[in-house]
Parts: structure tokens; sequence; C-alpha cells
């Protein structure tokens, strides 16, 4: 089985783990303790996020999205956003470019 690329718990309870990564985009499973959440943040990358098995709520511009398995959402460039996993939850994310502080050394 192959290593990731990077993996790390960015914040408690949010783990991420860099699958691929090329010059253009990268991919990364996310997973995601019940009740874990991510502030309100923006990133020059373009962001599509498919939930694999959870639900996830999300606030984008201050609009919620609820995600839950099999489905997925995309997130613009610089565009704000913040999530709340409302169940233990796996997410594949995919970036466009690739996030640097998701490259590991």
């Amino acid at each position: 089985m192959q290593e990731y690329l990077f993996k790390k718990e960015v914040r408690p309870g949010v783990v991420v783990h860099t699958i691929a990564s090329g010059a253009n985009l990268m991919m990364c499973k996310i997973t995601l303790a019940k009740g874990a959440a991510l502030p309100e943040h923006t990133h020059e990358n373009e962001q599509a996020s498919f939930v694999v098995s959870g639900r996830m709520r999300f606030c984008v511009n201050g609009e919620e999205r609820v995600v839950s398995e099999g489905m997925g959402t995309m997130f613009a460039s610089a565009e704000p956003h913040s999530a709340l996993a409302e169940a233990d939850s796996v997410l594949v994310e995919v970036f466009s470019p690739p996030r640097e502080d998701y490259k590991g050394e």
C-alpha cells in the first residue's frame, strides 16, 4: 500500500492525508470526527469536496450547505467557507492549484 505524501492532524479531529499531487492538482482524503470544525477561512485554491461517508455542514458566503454521503460541493478561489462534521466523516477533496501547506516536506 502506498504511503501518503503528507498526513497531519490540522485541527482537533481533522486529519489530512495527501494522496496525490501534481503541478496543477492535488487530491486529499480528509477524516473528521463528529463535531470537528474548520473555522471560516479562504485560500487561493479552488476546492471540490466529495463526502465518501458521514455528513458535513458547510457555510459558504453565509449560505449553509448540508452535504451527505455520496454528495459533493465546490468552493471558488478566495470564497469564504467553514465546515462542521455532523457525523464521523471521510471526504475526498481536490485542490487546484495544489495547497502548499498539504505537500509536506
